[in-house]
């Protein structure tokens, strides 16, 4: 991962939508998790690597802690 990698986002809430966007900020270190999702199945002792994410176009007002999938896009990947 890495500043101005463009990603792919995807949730259960965007009814299949997806959204593009592009890797503004990525933490310095591995850090603890910090948002519970109330998932009894969710792994809290994961060490996590936060980025920030600059979603292109006129994007949905998202709500904080929204559990999305981001996928990463490679130059291979963006090929397709």
């Amino acid at each position: 991962m890495s500043v101005g990698q463009k990603v792919i986002i995807q949730a259960d809430a965007l009814d299949g939508k997806r959204l593009n966007g592009s890797v503004v900020r990525v933490s310095t270190m591995m850090g603890r998790k910090s948002i519970s999702t109330g998932d009894p199945s969710d792994k809290s002792d994961r060490d996590i690597l936060e980025a920030v994410i600059d979603l292109e176009g006129n994007p949905l007002s998202l709500p904080i802690g929204l559990r999305v999938t981001v996928q990463f896009l490679t130059h291979t990947s963006m090929k397709r």
